[in-house]
């Protein structure tokens, strides 16, 4: 079990590290949009565990002329694809959880969800990047990049434990959320620890 949580452990900090330094790059202008797609593209190929990842704008953000831009990379059968995301779905809708929350709210973890994209079920740590005001020094949130887990991966590691013959692994959140768990059920609807006990 300790091996499993480390295991877990060392997939969120890697996911985690690349989103916040490619984020912080696009803010301080340090990075270009395209050196950052590549950075994307670079941890993708170098990070096994990693199943997809994504620069997005807010509304105009990109281009005063373009509505909407997301570039995601992603893996079809180990090889990193490239797909215009905002051509599949308008990501600024409330129900993507990744894009929203984190343009106004800062860093964080969806729970996880099924993605029209990508046709997996998955979890995705995001991070705003910013644009800088060259006068007032002032930050407004420019984009979200992100990073894609599938639950496939944290499952295998579970399913990896050898537990008994009754005894089975699950992840919850640090609310008691389930976000692994053989009982799909209890993860798509998003049930917790406490509701399960109750049921």
């Amino acid at each position: 079990t300790t091996r499993a949580a480390l295991s877990v452990d060392r997939i969120v900090k890697e996911a985690m590290s690349g989103v916040d330094s490619v984020a912080a790059g696009l803010s301080a202008g340090t990075l270009t949009k395209d050196a950052a797609l590549a950075r994307l593209r670079e941890g993708l190929e170098k990070h096994p565990r990693c199943f997809g990842s994504t620069v997005s704008y807010k509304p105009f953000g990109f281009d005063p002329k373009r509505r909407l831009y997301s570039a995601y990379y992603t893996k079809t059968d180990g090889r990193v694809a490239f797909i215009q995301l905002d051509t599949v779905y308008d990501y600024t809708k409330p129900e993507y959880e990744w894009f929203g929350p984190a343009l106004a709210g800062g860093p964080q973890w969806t729970s996880p969800y099924y993605d029209e994209a990508a046709r997996t079920f998955m979890v995705t740590s995001s991070a705003p990047s910013y644009a800088v005001d060259p006068l007032t020094g002032s930050r407004s949130a420019l984009g979200v990049v992100t990073v894609d887990i599938s639950m496939d991966e944290i499952r295998r590691i579970l399913e990896s434990l050898d537990l008994g013959p009754s005894g089975f692994g699950a992840l919850v959140s640090k609310k008691g959320q389930y976000l692994a768990h053989p009982n799909t059920e209890l993860v798509l609807g998003r049930k917790t620890l406490a509701q399960a006990a109750a049921e």
